[in-house]
């Protein structure tokens, strides 16, 4: 094989394939991109076993073939490389070179690999159900993200329910402390389908993907395309919580209309140390917000008072990071609030978002 490309499209190759590779594992399969060509194109494939990146992109191809480049050392021989690159193969070597000058052969660098074979993971079915996504599927995704579990003691919160009804899409993510709530209008499928997509697949989708994206899904997979990336994920097996029960329904007995952006600058200034529990409560036609930090030598206490329009009366503590999170997003939120025991609710002026966050117990 020798190829030649462009240094940014191999660096966004790595780059992409870093998101999904093992930290831990170095089985020589999970540590290697495969390259093979068609035509004036050069295609990387990746699999961590779980899921499958294909990316395209332009090459000037000189002869035909495959390899193997280890991701690690191609991405450091890529980050400093600004024109093209050549790629190609001796026996069992890859060379990896680049030029300062067409002019000369010695003003540049070449790396010669030699890389061992490795048993291939044959290709996924992607046979099954496709459809169009909304052109704003990529930004309202990020919202759902927000709420996904990192932590892997329940799998199953690590993703991101899909329930679609039909004609609307519900994108559900939650970790126990919260959860947000993303509908989205289908056009291009009727039949009904639930599934759980794993969160750091959603993530390549969002950070990765360009213009127009197709989605498809069995019972196994998941994937999503795009002009030059194709993304195949395992889907993750499992009884989602049944969501609908955990957003209150009940109409709140206080409820509050401010200013995101104001809310967000507010709580940002609140004191990062200690437990992150913010008591909201109405004072002289304002909202209050107060926190205490204490340490061994002082005590903290801060109170915020917001412009706000408000009706009923009540109060709750939450902790502060999840509605920061939630009024970074906004231009203006409502938050609607039933007792100091259940859950508050965030929404705002973008439609088909909501919040529910759990509130924190503490002495009043």
């Amino acid at each position: 094989m020798d190829i030649q490309l462009d240094a940014k499209d191999l660096q966004r190759a790595c780059t992409i394939v870093n998101q999904v590779k093992p930290k831990t594992s170095q089985l020589p399969l999970l540590q290697q991109l495969k390259i093979t060509t068609e035509k004036d194109t050069a295609i990387f494939r990746y699999t961590n076993l779980e899921q499958v990146i294909f990316l395209r992109t332009k090459a000037k191809v000189n002869n035909d073939g495959d390899c193997l480049i280890p991701i690690k050392r191609t991405m450091q021989f890529a980050k400093y490389e600004k024109g093209k690159v050549n790629i190609t193969t001796d026996k069992n070597r890859t060379i990896l070179s680049s030029k300062i000058s067409d002019k000369s052969d010695k003003n540049g660098i070449e790396i010669k690999l030699h890389i061992d074979k490795i048993d291939e993971q044959p290709q996924p079915s992607i046979e099954g159900i496709e459809f169009d996504l909304p052109t704003d599927f990529q930004r309202r995704i990020t919202y759902a993200l927000k709420c996904v579990a990192t932590e892997e003691s329940r799998p199953i919160l690590t993703g991101v329910l899909f329930d679609f009804d039909g004609k609307e899409l519900n994108m559900i993510s939650c970790d126990g402390f919260w959860l947000v709530n993303i509908k989205t209008l289908i056009n291009s499928l009727t039949q009904p389908f639930r599934i759980i997509i794993p969160g750091n697949a959603l993530k390549l989708v969002s950070n990765f993907m360009n213009g127009k994206i197709r989605m498809g899904y069995n019972k196994e997979r998941v994937w999503f395309k795009s002009n030059d990336l194709t993304i195949i994920s395992q889907l993750i097996q499992g009884n989602y919580p049944v969501w609908q029960q955990l957003i209150p329904s009940n109409e709140p007995s206080w409820t509050i209309n401010l200013s995101a952006p104001l809310l967000y600058q507010r709580l940002n200034q609140l004191n990062n140390d200690g437990m992150g529990i913010v008591r909201i409560y109405p004072k002289d036609n304002m909202l209050l917000l107060t926190n205490t930090v204490e340490d061994a030598k002082d005590i903290e206490e801060i109170e915020i008072f917001i412009p706000a329009t408000m009706k009923g009366e009540g109060k709750i503590a939450f902790n502060k990071r999840y509605l920061i999170e939630a009024s970074k997003i906004f231009s203006t939120m409502d938050i609607g609030i039933t007792n100091p025991n259940q859950p508050l609710k965030v929404t705002g002026d973008l439609d088909g978002v909501a919040f529910v966050i759990m509130p924190m117990f503490v002495q009043w």
